[in-house]
């Protein structure tokens, strides 16, 4: 195996633990409001919708809703991922809210350097005062081209650069890094309660509607 392999292998496994370890429990965390009787968590901008059932698989007593305005990588969600009873997606945002209604958290994995700054304001549709929010990406703002080429390791990420282009998927990893989703999370309304660093390539942001 060799050293880019095998790092990108401990970076994957990280975010295993991430979910396995922290926001898995945040997701299913005791009720804070008497008139919520279970947890929902809404997965924004969920793509194909792995993550999606990887955390509603390890989550039976909670329910999940996999949004994604995107209807290709909805219906192959639909198509691909095993059915599961706590487990709906949709690329509609009014089903979305009355599927899950009400939500406890919400969450987006590697959604935040495609659409930036204005999934926060799209937050609120979903989510109110006192529940919990997370965010996964990538945090490479700063890393050379070369560099990113390097951690750029996994089967999907060098299937995306052979058909944008390096420079495309370069300019579209390194917009933003975790202080970028701390500040404009926090200028929206949403209080940082924890952050955490997986090596040099991903974040997490964990907040709170206020």
């Amino acid at each position: 195996m060799g050293v880019q392999e095998g790092e990108g292998i401990c970076l994957l496994q990280g975010l295993y633990d991430l979910f396995d370890n922290l926001l898995i429990p945040l997701i299913s965390r005791p009720l804070a409001k008497e008139y919520i009787f279970f947890n929902s968590h809404l997965d924004f901008g969920c793509g194909k919708g792995y993550w999606t059932y990887y955390t509603a698989s390890r989550n039976p007593g909670a329910y999940f809703v996999g949004y994604d305005s995107n209807s290709d990588r909805v219906r192959i969600a639909n198509q691909g991922i095993p059915r599961l009873v706590n487990l709906a997606f949709t690329n509609e945002r009014r089903k979305a809210q009355v599927l899950g209604a009400p939500f406890t958290s919400v969450g987006s994995s590697f959604v935040f350097h495609e659409a930036g700054e204005t999934m926060f304001e799209e937050y609120r549709d979903f989510i109110g005062r006192g529940d919990a929010v997370f965010v996964v990406d990538y945090n490479l703002k700063g890393v050379s081209i070369d560099e990113f080429f390097r951690l750029s390791s996994s089967k999907g990420e060098r299937r995306l650069i052979g058909e944008n282009g390096l420079d495309v998927e370069y300019l579209s990893h390194t917009r933003f890094d975790l202080k970028d989703c701390c500040r404009e999370a926090e200028k929206r309304g949403f209080q940082t309660v924890d952050t955490h660093e997986i090596g040099r390539k991903f974040f997490c942001w964990i907040g709170e509607a206020a």
